[in-house]
């Protein structure tokens, strides 16, 4: 009796395999059946299937879910940086890119999404750029939930860019010259035009956001006073818009010290100039470093301050007879 039995219980299944074999799909290849059917099984899950394909070389088809699911989902920061990550392997750099910065304007701190925007800065001979992006990595607070098989040693792909920037030629800028009606800034010294320091400056930080004044604007006066004290080669601003344009860098990226001495590098200078105003009250602290690009240690810096709109000049002027003064001591 209980051979019989057996016989159709079995009987039974077989019946309904046969006459359901994509049940018994599904169950074995639940990817499968997602690319088929294009079901959206929310962005996690969508994401995870994508994931493996991707780690299976399987790219096509994990962009086919990638696509889906940004559509459906636009803001699943994770499915943007895996099809930016399948773009960029597929040579895409330029849309890969597009992708990549919805992705970090969701949330600019991801050390995975900012790992793979320096390498398409790389490929793109953006390398600074990728020095950028690159700094932003190290500075990440989110921990990655999944691994694109990327470098993570900030340190290695560093000591590369700096490779591949420093064997490019100094890019040929031309300097500021003051004209000879021009009035010499006192107390300074007399530096033969042949001596002076090739030096670029860059617009200044602002801390506080109740500044009436911004960093960029004092940073232009500042040109101005540094070039008419006769003891410095200042590159031309135009020169320096040029090559930010180039890289793809922002005025905002520039203000970080580090990123400053990357662009000195590149044309050539021997100094930067950043520095910073910070409003104490009524009064504005301005400060200002000149750093050394080979280095990237801080040659000498000065400091100066105003109580009133009408005496911006005014400081600004007296600063930059300072630092000419602590440069040539």
């Amino acid at each position: 009796m209980s051979r019989v039995l057996f016989l159709i219980l079995f009987a039974a299944l077989l019946e309904g395999l046969l006459f359901c074999p994509q049940l018994l799909l599904a169950q074995k290849h639940p990817i499968r059946e997602l690319k088929k059917n294009g079901r959206d099984e929310g962005p996690e899950k969508n994401f995870a299937a994508a994931l493996r394909l991707f780690k299976n070389r399987q790219r096509g088809e994990a962009r086919d879910i990638l696509e889906r699911t940004v559509k459906n989902h636009p803001v699943h920061v994770k499915s943007l940086v895996l099809l930016a990550a399948i773009l960029f392997e597929d040579g895409k750099y330029d849309t890969a890119e597009l992708v990549l910065r919805r992705a970090l304007k969701l949330e600019p701190r991801h050390r995975a999404a900012n790992l793979l925007a320096s390498r398409i800065a790389e490929a793109q001979k953006k390398y600074l750029r990728a020095f950028e992006y690159l700094r932003r990595a190290a500075k990440a607070s989110t921990t990655d939930e999944f691994d694109l098989g990327y470098e993570s040693d900030v340190n290695a792909v560093q000591e590369r860019l700096h490779s591949a920037l420093t064997s490019q030629s100094p890019r040929r800028v031309d300097f500021s010259r003051p004209s000879e009606d021009e009035p010499v800034t006192a107390n300074v010294p007399t530096i033969d035009e042949s001596s002076r320091l090739r030096v670029a400056v860059f617009p200044f930080g602002t801390a506080g956001s109740d500044s009436t004044l911004s960093g960029a604007s004092v940073s232009e006066m500042f040109t101005t006073a540094i070039v008419q004290t006769r003891c410095f080669m200042v590159v031309e601003r135009h020169q320096l818009d040029k090559v930010l344009h180039e890289q793809d860098l922002e005025l905002s990226d520039v203000m970080d010290q580090e990123t400053a001495v990357k662009v000195g590098e590149l044309i050539g200078v021997e100094a930067v100039i950043v520095g910073s105003l910070l409003p104490l009250g009524i009064r504005t602290e301005i400060d200002v470093r000149l750093v050394n690009t080979a280095t990237g240690v801080v040659r000498c810096a000065a400091n100066s301050g105003f109580d009133a709109l009408e005496k911006t000049r005014a400081a600004v002027n007296d600063l930059a007879a300072a630092l000419a003064r602590a440069a040539y001591p």
